[in-house]
Parts: structure tokens; sequence; C-alpha cells
């Protein structure tokens, strides 16, 4: 699966940037910075500003700067590119209308694109876009509900949610219970990634168990 199809093409010329940035050992002109997004100057005025908004969460672990000749990226050592561009996918349009999915089921129109902020246009143009993605897996957003075989609607999720490292918090007691009697019935002691990797399975497979249907 190609994740970076979740980003819209603003966020993906912004993580390019970022990468590009380190590549050049934190600093670029930003004739250079014009020329690799292919953008005016106006535009990438634009594109930076809301880059370094979107960068401020992070406090002093990353900042970026620019004085209008330069950008500059600075990261503390503990700081991973892959944790900005996690940033990007989370807070995705594309990624946020699929965890709702996931939790509700079926997409309510009026209510997702009030959390969402945008029009009801640009929601089917986004899911338009996700049935793309969602095809390499035999799947399809079609009338607000995910449709396909419930097997492959938790392989999709697991997989998604695997590479961004989400949905395998802290264990419940029950969850714990569910874990340790697995390693028993299987005489069995599982590492700590195979424990998250159950642990996240075991949660897409309840939040799926009620909400698909059969491919139309």
């Amino acid at each position: 699966m190609r994740f970076e199809a979740l980003l819209v093409k603003k966020e993906a010329k912004q993580i390019h940037l970022i990468k590009q940035l380190i590549i050049a050992g934190g600093k670029m002109n930003i004739r250079d910075v014009r020329e690799l997004l292919g953008l005016s100057k106006k535009s990438t005025d634009h594109y930076i500003d809301e880059l370094i908004e979107a960068f401020k969460h992070f406090g002093d672990r990353c900042q970026i700067t620019y004085d209008g000749a330069e950008v500059t990226f600075a990261k503390a050592h503990d700081f991973s590119l892959e944790e900005a561009e996690r940033s990007f996918y989370l807070s995705s349009s594309k990624y946020q209308i699929l965890m709702y999915l996931l939790e509700e089921q079926e997409i309510n129109p009026v209510r997702l694109t009030q959390e969402l902020k945008i029009s009801e246009s640009s929601l089917s143009r986004k899911i338009k876009d996700l049935n793309k993605i969602l095809n390499e897996f035999g799947l399809r957003i079609w009338q607000g509900k995910m449709i396909g075989e419930e097997s492959r609607i938790r392989y999709f999720y697991f997989q998604l949610l695997w590479y961004l490292g989400q949905g395998y918090e802290q264990s419940s007691p029950r969850e714990v219970h569910v874990i340790e009697s697995l390693q028993r019935g299987l005489n069995l002691d599982f590492m700590s990634e195979a424990k998250k990797r159950i642990l996240l399975w075991l949660r897409v497979t309840k939040k799926t168990n009620h909400s698909t249907c059969s491919s139309i």
C-alpha cells in the first residue's frame, strides 16, 4: 500500500521539503525551496508558514524557522523523521475518514464534514481517492459503508494502523488475559512486538466484527 496516497498534494510536498532540509544539513535558500516545490514565492511562503504552524506542537524537539531568505530545520536527537511524517498522516482528512468508518461503521456526511471542516463535495472527492487505495485490498466505500470481505477489511486496518504505530496502546486486563491464554495454549512466549501485533489484531477484529457488508 502506498500510504503517501493518504496525503493531499500540499502535505506530500511539505514532507518532501523536510526530507530535503535534512539532506541539506538543516538549511536551504528560499530560491532552492521554490525550485524544489515548483511554486511561486507567495505559495512557497504560505506552505512554509503552514509547516511552521504544524510543527509547533513538537515544541523544542523540532523547529522550523524562516527569515524570508533561508529555511532552517533543527531537531533534538530523540526526534525522528518518522515521527514528523506520522503526524501528517494522523491529521490527514483521508485518515480521519477511515478512522470514522472504523469507529462508526457508516459515514454520516453532515456530521463528518463538520468534524473535518470540509464541504460534502470535498468529502466525495476524498472518498473517491480512498477507493483507489482500497481497491488494492478488494475493498471500497459505497453509500457510506466499507464494502468487502471481513477478513480483507481487518487486514487493511491492521496494516494501516501498524504502519502508523497506532492501536496497540496499553492493554486492558482482559486483553492481557487473552494474550496470556494464547501463550499457554500454544506453549509459546511471545516477544514484545508479537504481543503488540496480537493486541492490534484483536482490537481491529472487535471493531470490524459488526461493521462489514458483503461485496456488491
